[in-house]
């Protein structure tokens, strides 16, 4: 028998042999958690590709545009491994639904899996509660293998994770207030004086000759009648 194409959530194109007596196989898993933190605090630790792939239990992966690709090690004493993606598919924040899916192929093995994992956010006072899904199908399996078993020990190891983050992701910093700028308090407005007083305003630092002078100017000017 030969798989070549896609098979429900969007399971990745392969040419390959899966051999006689191989399951296909869809599971669902779900589980809720509650966290002492803000809605918003939440929603940045949880939404997006890179919790997912974060949360991934013996996972190398790496980042190019948003898509994490690489390694997930399943069963380290069987030496069980896929090559896998994990991608953003939608972030609603008005409703703080983030979904994430995750495509894998065994590695020297026919296997192949996808999950479709969801993650609804609650506001409940001043904590969150959390509510994660995941819808996964695989195919190419063998049935003794307990495949099924490890995808749940997977999905839980996830759940763990993202409850981390939830947990440890820093609260949003409010911006610092730009301080007022100074304002310089306006010079004093001096009114126009007289030569007279302009000049007497200095009285106390002349002297001598100097003061002489400008009694000398004073009473001529007297006499003139210029006052």
């Amino acid at each position: 028998m030969y798989y070549d194409g896609q098979i429900g959530c969007g399971l990745p194109p392969r040419v390959g042999r899966i051999e006689e007596g191989a399951l296909a196989a869809e599971m669902r898993f779900e589980h809720e958690f509650t966290v002492e933190v803000p809605v918003a605090q939440a929603w940045r630790a949880l939404a997006g590709a890179d919790a997912v792939a974060g949360s991934l239990p013996d996972a190398e992966l790496r980042a190019v545009d948003g898509v994490y690709t690489g390694r997930i090690q399943l069963d380290g004493s069987r030496n069980l491994a896929c090559e896998a993606t994990v991608t953003a598919v939608d972030e609603d924040e008005d409703e703080h639904v983030a979904t994430v899916s995750v495509h894998g192929r065994q590695v020297e093995g026919p296997a192949i899996g996808s999950a479709v994992v969801r993650t609804r956010i609650t506001e409940e006072g001043s904590a969150t509660r959390n509510r994660l899904t995941a819808e996964v199908l695989t195919t190419g399996h063998d049935p003794g293998n307990g495949f099924r078993a490890r995808a749940h020990r997977v999905f839980e190891a996830v759940v763990d994770g993202l409850e981390r983050r939830a947990r440890e992701q820093p609260a949003e910093v409010p911006a610092a207030a730009t301080p007022a700028p100074d304002v310089e308090a306006p010079l004093p407005v001096v009114a126009d004086r007289s030569w007279l007083e302009r000049a007497t305003a200095h009285k106390p630092l002349l002297g001598g000759a100097a003061g002489l002078v400008i009694a000398a100017v004073v009473l001529r000017r007297m006499r003139r009648g210029r006052f």
